[in-house]
């Protein structure tokens, strides 16, 4: 272990997930719906607004287990929620760019992760990193306006390295792509067990499962620690 001022550190490597990890995508993402169902000239009702993410993180989920392409999820789960639940063409309008433009608009912060940084900041011994399923162009928008981007050495997005978590193949490159990488001593830092927690256990990389809603774990993915405040990754580490 690596010893800063006669503190022992177990990790020096924290992979960080970006959605309801870092940024509230919750919020993020609501903004941009409403923004989209205005476009689209219908009322994003409360009930609306649930049955999308839903269905969203359906097709997410299927992603994570390889059933289809993000090129499939991205072109198609506009045109087929407004086809199925509206009987509305949409496929020429494009929702799904428009959508992104709107999501890359939402920076707002979890609570206590601008603080979290600033204070793992400081020591030299660890390295931040970031590991995410999201789209590149918003990812790098919403880190750099929300002024966190440069606590990261490096910004790991799937979509750039051509594999998503939770697969393996994501965190070899991630390995081959950090000098000195020791997987015992990183850390993978998420709020999904599917997609974080499961990826760091295809990688024997120890994880941190954020879990501020005190959610059952009814999955196979079993976290090396569970948290429900940022703050306490400073007792982990």
């Amino acid at each position: 272990m690596e010893e800063k001022e006669g503190i022992f550190m177990q990790y020096d490597t924290l992979l960080f997930d970006i959605d309801n990890t870092l940024l509230d995508f919750e919020a993020d993402e609501s903004q941009a719906l409403k923004r989209l169902f205005d476009f689209v000239g219908i009322e994003l009702t409360a009930d609306l607004h649930q049955k999308y993410s839903t269905y969203n993180q359906s097709l997410w989920r299927k992603l994570e287990r390889n059933e289809i392409t993000r090129e499939e999820l991205l072109a198609t789960r506009f045109n087929v929620f407004f086809k199925e639940n509206f009987n509305r063409d949409v496929t020429d309008l494009n929702l799904n760019d428009r959508y992104i433009n709107y999501l890359s608009d939402g920076h707002d912060l979890m609570p206590h992760a601008a603080e979290l940084l600033q204070l793992l900041e400081q020591n030299p011994a660890i390295r931040l990193e970031v590991a995410t399923n999201g789209v590149p162009q918003a990812q790098y928008k919403r880190l750099k306006e929300a002024k966190i981007m440069n606590y990261f050495d490096q910004i790991f997005v799937s979509q750039e390295i051509g594999v998503n978590k939770p697969n393996i193949e994501f965190y070899n490159y991630i390995e081959e792509h950090l000098e000195n990488f020791n997987a015992h001593r990183t850390l993978m830092i998420g709020d999904s067990l599917t997609s974080d927690i499961q990826g760091g256990n295809n990688a024997n990389i120890d994880t941190v499962w954020f879990n501020p809603q005190h959610l059952e774990n009814s999955s196979s993915a079993q976290p090396t620690y569970e948290i429900d405040d940022l703050l306490q990754i400073k007792k982990i580490i």
